[in-house]
């Protein structure tokens, strides 16, 4: 009696991964040309240079690049440093708002506060879920997936 071994299933949060990757490249960068037709600026560029990054990038993962999944690692990480500097940026210019507008006014000051709170919980929420996919892509299972792909070329 012979035995066949099962072949290993491809980790799905690869396919997920690439997906959602390719859809918010495609959004930033529309956001980008968009920002660039009304008010040229260097957030639009950087919003169009990480479109085409993530793109580029998640369509390698469908393809099973090893290349494609270090550069998607390589985005996520830059997207959590941009998350966490724009999050200070954003809690000094309310910081920075409040002292123009007056601190007397308790309703302006919770507002503030509300705005401040809520800016950093969605950050934080951002930087987790972008935590979880570098850490699902670093995983055993998606390099070997990758190994095998490279291998088989």
């Amino acid at each position: 009696m012979t035995f066949r071994r099962a072949q290993p299933r491809s980790p799905a949060v690869i396919t997920i991964v690439s997906w959602l990757g390719l859809l918010s490249g495609f959004f930033a960068f529309v956001s980008g040309a968009a920002t660039m037709t009304l008010v040229p600026s260097v957030r639009g560029v950087e919003l169009m240079a990480g479109g085409i990054m993530a793109a580029a990038a998640a369509i390698g993962l469908r393809m099973r690049r090893e290349w494609a999944r270090r550069s998607f690692i390589g985005v996520q990480a830059l997207a959590i440093v941009d998350t966490v500097a724009r999050a200070f940026v954003v809690w000094r210019r309310l910081a920075a708002q409040v002292g123009v507008e007056g601190m007397a006014d308790p309703d302006i000051r919770a507002a503030v506060m509300h705005s401040r709170m809520s800016g950093l919980v969605m950050a934080f929420v951002f930087v987790a879920i972008n935590g979880l996919i570098i850490e699902r892509l670093c995983s055993a299972p998606v390099r070997a997936e990758f190994d095998r792909a490279e291998a088989a070329r």
